[in-house]
């Protein structure tokens, strides 16, 4: 059994990890793109059926942000469901295939 600590870590501190829209640095790795794919497409695999926002909140806890919020991540998922690796249930619910 993994104890995972309820400590924040900083990893990133670079200044160009920033947020897209107040230019703070944030702490936060911003997954985009092909990143994001896979980041989504292994968590469904290894969690199974979810919700989108329980996917948004999952990458949150994990310390990633999505600079396009659910519709990103929406986008991301039609993809990969194009691509046969996800399937999509009910509404906003997707799963692994």
């Amino acid at each position: 059994m993994r104890i995972v600590s309820a400590r924040r870590v900083n990893r990133v501190s670079r200044c160009w990890h920033s947020s897209p829209m107040t230019g703070k640095p944030t702490a936060k790795y911003a997954l985009r793109g092909v990143e994001l794919r896979y980041a989504l497409t292994l968590y469904l695999f290894q969690h199974g059926p979810l919700l989108l926002s329980d996917l948004l909140v999952a990458l949150d806890f994990q310390g990633f942000d999505v600079p396009g919020g659910a519709k990103a991540v929406s986008d991301a998922l039609r993809w990969e469901i194009g691509h046969g690796r996800v399937g999509r249930g009910a509404r906003g619910k997707y799963r692994p295939l």
